[in-house]
């Protein structure tokens, strides 16, 4: 008898809780035909629901493939724009080099010749500064044994390399062009460094 006791309870509990809240409050026996009205009516309406979500995703594709259309549409409007101005650039292009071809061929010759002239001073210039550049060495060569000074047993200092002349004037002369070489030989050798 528990048994069954407690099977009525849970079936009324499961009803209870099957109940809308109007229907809690107000407990009234409800019927198998009240039931199945009730499911018939949540069934249609949410058939009804979904008919309407149906037609609105309907609707909202149906735009959709419009629009995908028209972007298509422009794209290859687009593509074909782009195809014909590159063609018509070609064409403009290929009629400026036909009509200007002897004058482009003339600068392209005078570029040729200048190059060319180019190249061939540089050459001069490189064989001009091989000896310019042995000249300033043995310069340097020269003015580091004039430089030279060495300590007499005296205690004197005096340079054992010198070049003098007989006369006077000259002496002073030489002495000038020297200091004046030693002043660029100095000055070439320092911007050689920098």
């Amino acid at each position: 008898m528990n048994t069954e006791a407690q099977q009525m309870s849970t079936q009324q509990v499961a009803q209870d809780v099957a109940l809308t809240p109007a229907m809690r409050h107000n407990p009234t026996p409800r019927t198998d035909a009240i039931l199945a009205n009730e499911n018939d009516f949540y069934a249609h309406d949410t058939f009804v629901r979904l008919t309407k979500l149906c037609r609105e995703l309907e609707v909202e594709l149906t735009e959709a493939e419009q629009i995908d259309n028209a972007a298509n549409h422009y794209l290859s409007r687009a593509e074909k724009a782009e195809a014909d101005l590159a063609t018509e650039r070609k064409k403009v292009v290929d009629e400026i080099t036909e009509k200007n071809a002897p004058e482009i061929a003339k600068v392209n010759a005078h570029i040729a010749a200048m190059t060319a002239r180019a190249e061939k001073a540089e050459a001069e210039v490189a064989a001009l500064k091989r000896p310019l550049l042995r000249l300033t060495s043995l310069w340097h060569q020269l003015f580091f044994l004039l430089d030279i000074t060495e300590e007499s047993d005296s205690g004197n200092e005096f340079r054992p390399n010198y070049i003098s002349s007989c006369r006077a004037v000259d002496g002073e002369r030489i002495q000038k062009i020297l200091e004046e070489a030693k002043q660029l030989i100095n000055t070439g050798v320092k911007n050689e460094h920098l």
